[in-house]
């Protein structure tokens, strides 16, 4: 038995083990090679974020956002996904696995302040607790690890005489 892991690889089969221990009339043939199909692996992303056109100082937005798996495998493990606002968190959500081509939309709230913000939403992302795993994360080896963030600037929060509103 052989655990594939992700890659190319090639299978060589040895009818004698190399030091000749049985006598043969032609040695030369002892071996055989194959070149293995590829072993794919998954590619979670942060594929878009969504919120409101509209956002009001104090307003509890919903915060959307597509996680996508783009790579050429499913994944079964499960994995975390992290929202921030400014770098810090806001909420996270697990995601228990995801087929090659598909996705999965994820919310959270967030109470909307006056200024200026920056959402970042990361898949894989190290550091959520979710049972039986540990807090180190990331769960999932992926053919590309440094694309599991995806940011959104939030346009500037102002507050007015009028009310509060956003200016886009």
């Amino acid at each position: 038995n052989w655990n594939a892991v992700p890659g190319s690889h090639v299978l060589i089969v040895k009818a004698d083990d190399g030091v000749n221990r049985i006598i043969e009339s032609n040695e030369s043939n002892n071996t055989a090679t194959v070149t293995l199909p590829p072993v794919n692996q998954a590619d979670v992303i942060v594929s878009d974020i969504e919120i409101p056109s509209t956002i009001h100082d104090g307003d509890n937005i919903d915060i959307n956002a597509t996680i996508q798996n783009i790579g050429l495998n499913n994944t079964a493990n499960r994995f975390g996904v992290r929202f921030y606002i400014d770098g810090s968190e806001i909420g996270y959500s697990i995601v228990d696995g995801l087929e090659a081509g598909a996705s999965v939309k994820l919310s959270k709230v967030w109470a909307a302040t006056t200024g200026d913000h920056l959402i970042t939403v990361t898949s894989d992302a190290p550091g959520w607790y979710g049972y039986p795993y540990s807090a180190s994360g990331p769960r999932i080896n992926e053919s590309n690890e440094t694309n599991n963030s995806a940011v959104k600037i939030i346009p500037t929060i102002k507050i007015f005489n009028s009310g509060n509103r956003i200016i886009i």
